[in-house]
């Protein structure tokens, strides 16, 4: 860690508001996961303006995707799960997420221009699918339903 001390900054507590901050001053956002269960970081950075390179396990692909995003494909079951319980299927797993990684920065650094677009589509994205209010909206319209067909 010391060699990269220069342009990595390592915290070993930080605390929400200040991760949040940080998410804005960011270019890219980063889960190569291998199980992350929904990825609320990469709502996080997408609400920041900020891009993302995610694998395309679980319910990641439900939140990122290449127009917003990257995806790095790995090997996953029929249920979305990473192929990980052999010492070959993660050998498999990682090399596909570091090619992954590598083909994303070269995207990058050949047309800067891709992260200001994509940021912008995410933020849109987040607007569109995850704004607080249309939720609110969404869940008191179940509820009132419920009440409703509770009375006829």
């Amino acid at each position: 860690m010391q060699q990269n001390s220069d342009w990595i900054n390592y915290f070993t507590r930080l605390p929400n508001q200040e991760v949040l901050e940080l998410m804005k001053k960011s270019h890219i956002g980063l889960l190569p996961t291998y199980a992350d269960t929904y990825g609320y970081s990469v709502l996080e950075f997408q609400a920041a303006g900020c891009p993302v390179i995610t694998t395309n396990i679980r319910a990641l692909t439900e939140i990122n995707d290449n127009n917003v995003g990257w995806i790095i494909e790995i090997p996953k079951s029929s249920l979305g799960e990473a192929i990980n319980t052999t010492k070959e299927g993660k050998f498999v797993i990682s090399k596909s997420i570091s090619e992954g990684i590598e083909r994303a920065v070269h995207e990058i650094f050949s047309d800067r221009k891709v992260i200001l677009e994509k940021s912008n589509r995410s933020i849109s994205r987040i607007i569109e699918h995850h704004s607080i209010e249309d939720y609110a909206s969404r869940l008191k319209n179940i509820y009132l339903e419920a009440i409703r067909a509770d009375k006829i």
